[in-house]
């Protein structure tokens, strides 16, 4: 029975593996499907005229090529469907039915050692009963009979239980056995799993037409980047109208319409003089009449 448990450890790890590819199988090739269907990407060239007008970018071709041309990618669900009845089948079935027979031998055998201690502790108590009628004997034989009475009554006990232990015994062994000349099944059922896997990854691949040419996507044949100078300007035009709406205009420091007063030609008479030069006389400030009389 240790030997069978031990050997039990490794069909259940086989099974685990065994299901988890399966279902990562199966997600792979719904990932291929979906790749398979997409679209490709397709170039885009600039559609605005020279008056300004059109969309912007528009695809350089109409045509929308999928990913997987001459795939028939229908095929691909209907390889996994029957790769997922052929592993129930012909795998994790046989793989169930070992562990659940194995199971099952478990609980029997947990019964044939519940039985064998019963059994046990009948033989201890016949065996103690007739150390004690023994003795009571060799005493007193007169005074024995109850202690015989006792004694009899253990070992019928005891009499009965053993066919019943043997029987059981008896079972598990030959369901044991049993076991055993499945476990050899092992090796055929991962055969078969990779025989499956073989399947469907050849049915998936037939899927795909190697013959057919391939059409590649519509690309201009010289690369034209999008003339945004247009834009740009426009929009340093807007700027401008923009600011010299909302901005008011800088005020000038002197007005011409004016004259200056005698504290701004005490502000120009006072005004450095450059370095080694002489210092210049200030300059005579005329009124408006003056400039008149002169005239």
């Amino acid at each position: 029975m240790q030997e069978a448990r031990s050997f039990a450890k490794h069909v259940k790890s086989v099974r685990r593996d065994l299901a988890a590819w399966s279902k990562m199988t199966e997600s792979g090739l719904a990932t291929v499907r979906r790749t398979m269907e997409a679209a490709l990407p397709r170039a885009f060239v600039d559609a605005t005229g020279s008056d300004g007008g059109g969309s912007g970018v528009a695809p350089s071709s109409a045509e929308e090529l999928r990913v997987g041309q001459n795939v028939e990618a229908d095929a691909l669900p209907q390889a996994v469907s029957e790769m997922r009845a052929r592993f129930e089948l012909e795998v994790l079935g046989p793989l169930d039915r070992w562990l659940e027979t194995y199971r099952a031998i478990k609980r029997r055998n947990r019964a044939v050692e519940s039985l064998r201690l019963d059994l046990d502790r009948k033989r201890r108590a016949a065996l103690q009963l007739s150390n004690r009628y023994c003795a009571a004997h060799a005493k007193d034989p007169s005074a024995c009979q109850g202690s015989l009475d006792r004694t009899m009554t253990e070992m019928d006990k005891m009499n009965r239980l053993i066919p019943r232990f043997a029987a059981a015994e008896a079972e598990v062994y030959q369901a044991l056995l049993a076991l055993i000349t499945d476990s050899v099944q092992l090796r055929a059922v991962t055969c078969a799993a990779f025989d499956i896997a073989r399947g469907v990854f050849e049915a998936s691949h037939s899927a795909f037409d190697e013959v057919l040419p391939l059409k590649a996507p519509h690309v201009p044949a010289e690369a034209a980047p999008v003339d945004l100078s247009r834009g740009a300007a426009q929009t340093v035009a807007h700027l401008q109208a923009s600011l010299s709406t909302r901005v008011p205009q800088p005020k000038p420091l002197i007005s011409t319409s004016s004259t200056l007063t005698p504290s701004s030609s005490r502000a120009v008479s006072r005004a450095p003089s450059v370095a080694g030069s002489p210092p210049r006389s200030p300059t005579p400030v005329m009124s408006g009449q003056a400039i008149g009389a002169a005239a």
